[in-house]
C-alpha cells in the first residue's frame, strides 16, 4: 500500500532483472507463505556455523580477560569451513535493450526505460531512477561518494535545493550510491505533487545532465568533504556505530576474493580520513565524468 515501497520493488526488480540483487530482502508473498520449518533450520545450519562467523564486541574490557571467557564458552564449537554462496558475476541487465559487459564497473550507456505503476487517486508520484555504478572494489567509490553527497546526499544537496527549496514540489528529493559486491548503482528518488509529476521528471533530468558534465561549483567539494568527515566521526562515537563499521568491513572479506582496499573498511578513522582530506576538484571531476553515466 506504500508508493514508495512499490518503487523500490519495482525498480530493483526492473533493474536487476534475474539477478539476486533483484529480489527484497523479506521476499515475496509467494515466496513466504511456502517456507517451512525444516527449510528454516536447513537455513540456519547453513548460516550459522564458525566458518562463516565474525565475533565483533565494543565495549570496556581486559582484553586477556574476554579471550578467556570466549574461550571457555565457544571452544568446543565445531563445524564445516565457511561457504559462500556463488558468486553472481552475470549482468544484471541481461535481456534488456542493450547488453553491458560482464563484471565490469561499467560499460556503455543503456537507453532510457521507463516503468509506470499506475495508482489512482495518490496525491503524490514517486519518481524513481536507476543509473549503473561501481562495485565496492572500485577505486572510484570514494570520490563517488562524495560527488553523490554534492548531488544527493544532504539535505543542501543540489537536487534538494531544486526540487524542494526552489520548485516548492516536494518535501524531499535525494540520492544514493549502493557500491555492491558485483555491480552497484546510483538511486534518485522524490515523492512529488502528482500535478508536478512532468516538472519533477525534468528537473531531475536537468540535475543529472549538470552534474554529467563534471564541473563542480564554488565550495561544493568542501561541504562534501566536511559532511563526510562529520559522518565519519559520528559513526565512531558510539558502540554501535564503532561495531557497524568494523562489521562492514569483516562482511567485505568474508565475500571478496581480493582487489578491494581492505584497510579503508578496516581501519575508518585512518584511510577514510586521508581519502576525504586528499579529495581534489581535479580528482572527483575526473570520478563524475567517468565513474557514472550521468547523461540520458
Amino acid at each position: 500500500e506504500r508508493p514508495t515501497s512499490v518503487a523500490r520493488v519495482v525498480g530493483d526488480r526492473l533493474y536487476y532483472g534475474k539477478h539476486p540483487y533483484s529480489h527484497p530482502e523479506d521476499g515475496y508473498l509467494s515466496t513466504v507463505q511456502n517456507i517451512g520449518l525444516e527449510d528454516l533450520r536447513k537455513a540456519y545450519s547453513a548460516a550459522l556455523s564458525p566458518g562463516n562467523c565474525v565475533l565483533l564486541i565494543t565495549g570496556d574490557f581486559e582484553p586477556a580477560a574476554l579471550r578467556g571467557e570466549l574461550e571457555k564458552h565457544f571452544a568446543g564449537w565445531k563445524g564445516p569451513p565457511a561457504r559462500l554462496p556463488e558468486k553472481a558475476i552475470h549482468s544484471p541487465h541481461a535481456g534488456r535493450l542493450a547488453r553491458v559487459g560482464q563484471h565490469q564497473d561499467l560499460a556503455g550507456v543503456e537507453p532510457v526505460r521507463l516503468a509506470l505503476v499506475d495508482k489512482p487517486g495518490a496525491a503524490q508520484t514517486v519518481i524513481r531512477i536507476y543509473l549503473k555504478g561501481t562495485r565496492y572494489e572500485s577505486p572510484r567509490a570514494p570520490s563517488l561518494a562524495l560527488a553523490n553527497t554534492i548531488f544527493g546526499g544532504t539535505f543542501t544537496s543540489r537536487l534538494n535545493s531544486n526540487l524542494r527549496e526552489e520548485k516548492k514540489i516536494t518535501y524531499g528529493a535525494s540520492s544514493g550510491l549502493a557500491s555492491r559486491r558485483t555491480w552497484g548503482h546510483l538511486v534518485a528518488v522524490s515523492s512529488v505533487e502528482s500535478g508536478a509529476t512532468a516538472l519533477g521528471i525534468s528537473e531531475f533530468f536537468r540535475e543529472f545532465q549538470a552534474m554529467g558534465s563534471g564541473s563542480l561549483r564554488k565550495g561544493e567539494l568542501g561541504k562534501a568533504a566536511s559532511t563526510q568527515r562529520s559522518r565519519l566521526i559520528e559513526s565512531l562515537e558510539t558502540q554501535a556505530g564503532l561495531r557497524g563499521r568494523y562489521r562492514l568491513g569483516q562482511h567485505l572479506i568474508l565475500q571478496a576474493s581480493g582487489g578491494i582496499n581492505w584497510r579503508y573498511f578496516l581501519y575508518p578513522d585512518e584511510d577514510s580520513e586521508k581519502t576525504i582530506r586528499k579529495a581534489s576538484y581535479s580528482a572527483v571531476d575526473y570520478s563524475i565524468s567517468s565513474g557514472l553515466s550521468w547523461r540520458f
